[in-house]
């Protein structure tokens, strides 16, 4: 697969059995997936996605639209869709990959193996709250309460900064996202979730938008448990890579 500014391919693989894409929390970049490569199948390539205003690419504008941000990747995935893929996404990178994983199945006769929403509400959580332009002040809370952020990084000018317009364009482009909670993603969804930060039902309402049944596994920790459970949350995309690749060779 040829990189690109998008694709951030931290253990390049010689034929794949399947390529993984993994999309950011808001804030995050592409190295929150980093480690993962040490306990993911061999048979798996990770590609994880670098979006604008973060890491490598931290001085491009980001971008606060998820239907311009998903015809971009789309313009950048299409010719990689005629061998196996999976999305994974976390937090506001499950929406993007439900967006996208939409944007497949509408626009080419492909669609993910599987795709796997982790730690976020059905996007009907997020509607109407577009006009919040998201204060300063706000958006340090969020990252002192949610992101555990330390005082020190908090009282930093020079990096609130760099930080603060990327979160904010990453928050409205959560709210941008709209589309009609019917059943119409026919890709095998998968929920991972800790109800130490989401409830489980609400997390389930994600049934409302697929076809097929949705999974539901759940994992201990608080809202970054793909950190603090890391090892757990990567023998399950293990389990569930083998388990497809299994169902597919019948």
């Amino acid at each position: 697969m040829v990189n690109n500014k998008y694709f951030k391919i931290f253990d390049k693989k010689y034929n794949p059995k399947l390529r993984l894409f993994c999309f950011p929390y808001a804030g995050g970049n592409s190295f929150i997936y980093n480690s993962w490569t040490n306990h993911l199948d061999d048979n798996i390539e990770l590609i994880a996605i670098e979006l604008t205003g973060r890491a490598s690419r931290m001085f491009e504008e980001p971008i606060n639209n998820m239907e311009e941000l998903i015809d971009i990747i789309y313009e950048n995935i299409k010719n990689h869709l005629d061998e196996p893929f999976a999305f994974f996404g976390h937090s506001m990178g499950g929406l993007i990959a439900h967006a996208l994983t939409k944007k497949i199945e509408k626009t080419s006769m492909y669609k993910p193996n599987f795709l796997i929403i982790s730690g976020t509400k059905p996007p009907f959580n997020y509607e109407g709250k577009v006009e919040n332009e998201y204060l300063d002040e706000e958006l340090m809370q969020d990252l002192k309460e949610y992101n555990e952020t330390p005082e020190e990084l908090l009282n930093s000018k020079e990096l609130m900064d760099l930080i603060l317009p990327t979160l904010r364009a990453d928050y409205k482009l959560i709210d941008s996202y709209a589309t009609k909670r019917t059943a119409s993603t026919k890709t095998k969804m998968i929920l991972f979730n800790s109800e130490e930060d989401i409830d489980k039902s609400s997390m389930l309402q994600w049934q409302d938008y697929c076809i097929q049944d949705c999974d539901y596994i759940k994992f201990s920790g608080n809202h970054f448990f793909i950190s603090s459970s890391e090892k757990d949350v990567l023998l399950n995309i293990n389990t569930i890579y083998t388990s497809h690749l299994n169902h597919s060779s019948k």
